[in-house]
């Protein structure tokens, strides 16, 4: 890995910089649910393929099994209180470029999801298996540019609740 930092914009140093810390607070509140969390540092590689995810999680069994499952978390600048007030019909979850290169051929999200807003401490989640749209156009104002995201209609969202539900018991979901 090199040690290397990439030239970005503004924003994407910010959210690089930011995002350890919801990360280590949505592992926190799993941890107070009483559920393992265990999470993997920052990596900027010249792999486009990179398969880093943000926590796995799972229970204390699913730890000593190796059954953890991947959670990707992002914090955003967006005021919600829950899912049916996110104010979007669409929420963008990845770059189009980024997702294609990890997980190609595939029309639903791969892993888990998670929203939470650096506003109001809100989380939202996508579940794992939700379908999702490509070619979405998202504006960087940082860069002046366009480019496309993949997209997960708000019908889809979930609670944070739901999710420490369902990764304690994935056979009610």
């Amino acid at each position: 890995m090199s040690n290397v930092l990439i030239p970005t914009s503004g924003d994407f140093s910010k959210r690089m910089e930011n995002s350890p810390y919801w990360e280590a607070t949505i592992g926190t509140l799993l941890s107070k649910a009483g559920l393992v969390s265990v999470h993997f540092p920052s990596d900027i590689t010249d792999d486009d393929k990179s398969q880093s995810v943000d926590l796995k999680v799972g229970t204390e069994n699913d730890y000593w099994n190796q059954t953890l499952r991947d959670l990707e978390v992002k914090g955003v600048s967006i005021g919600f209180k829950d899912c049916k007030s996110y104010p979007f019909d669409m929420m963008w979850t990845w770059s189009q470029f980024s997702y294609l290169n990890k997980w190609p051929g595939t029309d639903h999200s791969v892993i888990d999801f998670i929203k939470i807003s650096m506003k109001t401490g809100a989380v939202v989640w996508v579940p794992r298996g939700t379908p999702i749209e490509m070619g979405h156009e998202s504006f960087d104002k940082t860069r002046g540019t366009f480019f496309k995201v993949v997209g997960v209609h708000k019908k889809y969202l979930k609670s944070f609740e739901d999710f420490i539900l369902d990764v304690k018991n994935p056979y009610l979901s």
